[in-house]
């Protein structure tokens, strides 16, 4: 089976103020990009041999620290992985929310309201899970077809042993609990499933589910 391997990006300015980050395409903060280095450094992440990402800038330049430039170049890139967008609470927190109706709503609902004016959860779920589907298939058929056949000390011809590919997906911390919420076997409340930045889950691919694994 193959393995995945979903991360979160590093921490944006809007992640360190506790802002709703969503649509907003912001660049990694400092300290972001220096706790991701040295992750890095420290062979925190699995090595990949595919990478699939959103297209929003904080996944890009996740991505290029923990991968490489050149991994980044060739990445699979799915403009449906990108965040959810949260209409008008859209870059603010709870401190320039507070009072507002609609948050109050929002929280009385335990995150499960769609937010005024934005996209729906149902909706957003969907469009995750289905762009990821596609990636990893589109992965798999790239990989059976570049399967080769070398020939035996004696001559005649051998398939070589197939290696399933490592692939890492940088992604947004919605995006991740949508895709875990509907694919994984392993069954959590939704927003269990959310990721520190910079943090990942590693899982194995059977064509249809993710089987959650130790790390």
């Amino acid at each position: 089976m193959m393995k995945v391997v979903l991360i979160r990006h590093g921490k944006t300015p809007g992640n360190l103020e506790k802002r709703y980050v969503g649509r907003t395409d912001e660049a990694l903060s400092e300290t972001g990009r220096k706790e991701l280095a040295k992750k890095a450094a420290a062979g925190s992440y699995p090595v990949i041999d595919r990478l699939i990402l959103s297209p929003m800038l904080r996944c890009r330049q996740t991505a290029e620290i923990l991968f490489g430039r050149e991994a980044v170049q060739t990445a699979l890139i799915k403009e449906d992985l990108r965040e959810m967008d949260f209409g008008q609470f859209e870059y603010k927190n709870y401190e320039e929310l507070n009072g507002d109706p609609a948050y109050q709503e929002y929280l009385d609902a335990g995150g499960f309201r769609d937010f005024p004016d934005g996209e729906r959860l149902k909706d957003f779920e969907k469009r995750c899970v289905l762009s990821f589907q596609e990636a990893l298939k589109i992965i798999e058929t790239k990989n059976m077809r570049g399967r080769t056949a070398l020939p035996d000390k004696a001559g005649a011809s051998e398939e070589e042993p197939w290696k399933e590919p490592v692939v890492g997906a940088v992604l947004h911390g919605g995006t991740i609990m949508a895709i875990m919420n509907r694919l994984c076997t392993q069954k959590k409340n939704y927003f269990d499933w959310m990721l520190d930045n910079g943090a990942f889950y590693l899982c194995e691919w059977d064509g249809e589910k993710l089987c959650l694994q130790d790390v």
